[in-house]
């Protein structure tokens, strides 16, 4: 099942996880984003893989190496910089000017 849902602002799509359960596959996608709008910190967005995550709020950007710092404890400097982080950025920054077009 391969489907793809609008809402008012952006369009969803979804793959069925029942490879993965039955494990026929071992991934669905290779990197997912975040969107946090709201509440009591500042609006951040994030795209993640399995080993990194990015992470830019308004004004900052962090960068963990989720299988050396699975709590998230120590950010990676921007000059440590692995070439998938750096795909990771680059994915991230692509997206947010996408939804920025859309808003």
């Amino acid at each position: 099942m391969i489907c793809a849902k609008k809402c008012s602002r952006f369009t969803f799509s979804c793959k069925t996880l029942r490879g993965l359960i039955e494990g026929r596959e071992e991934k669905v996608r290779d990197y997912i984003f975040i969107e946090y709008t709201g509440g009591a910190v500042p609006s951040a967005f994030a795209v993640r893989s399995l080993r990194y995550k990015y992470v830019e709020t308004e004004g900052e950007s962090f960068a963990y190496d989720l299988l050396k710092d699975t709590l998230e404890q120590h950010s990676i400097n921007q000059q440590e910089f692995t070439p998938q982080l750096n795909a990771l950025q680059k994915h991230l920054r692509e997206r947010m000017k996408a939804v920025n077009k859309l808003n």
